[in-house]
């Protein structure tokens, strides 16, 4: 029997002391220790972009990786800044729309479904991204987690397989027949 569960038992079998109910309470704040860690972990070092917003857009939260991705340097400079931001203006206003949208009815999927979406970076450059979107709520209060993948290379890629693809049509139709 593990430690955990013997300390359980024993604390609930009315067997246990004192020492078994610290044992077990050390052992339960040690393991949401080892998850807060974990969790940390998680957000700190993925190699995907992570924004938390509150319901109004106001980025609550951002990884390292999501803050290099949009060219800036410190988290400072994107915390309680609207998400509307980093969206380009020409469909901002639309974005605000979906996302009050969202906030209504959320739910997790991929954002943009058949649509190329683009973020802009503090340069004001853009760069197209793949985006989806999760949430929950605390305290009444819904939050949205958006993980925002930068897709240039891949848009790359496709542009230089079409436009072989192009060339070797163009090729095919000017051979002469035989």
């Amino acid at each position: 029997m593990k430690l955990y569960d013997h300390c359980q038992w024993q604390a609930f079998s009315g067997t246990g002391n004192l020492g078994t109910f610290r044992m077990l309470y050390m052992i339960r704040k040690e393991i949401r220790l080892s998850k807060n860690h974990l969790v940390e972990a998680l957000f700190n070092h993925a190699s995907v972009g992570i924004l938390l917003v509150d319901k109004e857009g106001v980025i609550r939260m951002i990884n390292p990786f999501a803050i290099r991705q949009f060219g800036y340097q410190v988290e400072e400079e994107l915390l309680g800044q609207n998400i509307d931001n980093l969206v380009p203006q020409r469909v901002r206003r639309k974005h605000v729309n979906l996302r009050d949208s969202y906030a209504q009815s959320p739910s997790n999927r991929p954002m943009g479904i058949g649509r190329d979406l683009s973020g802009v970076k503090k340069d004001g450059t853009e760069f197209p991204v793949e985006v989806s979107l999760g949430h929950f709520v605390q305290e009444e209060e819904i939050f949205v987690i958006a993980f925002i993948n930068d897709i240039t290379r891949r848009k790359q890629a496709e542009n230089k397989l079409w436009e072989l693809n192009e060339e070797l049509e163009r090729k095919v139709d000017e051979r002469p027949f035989q």
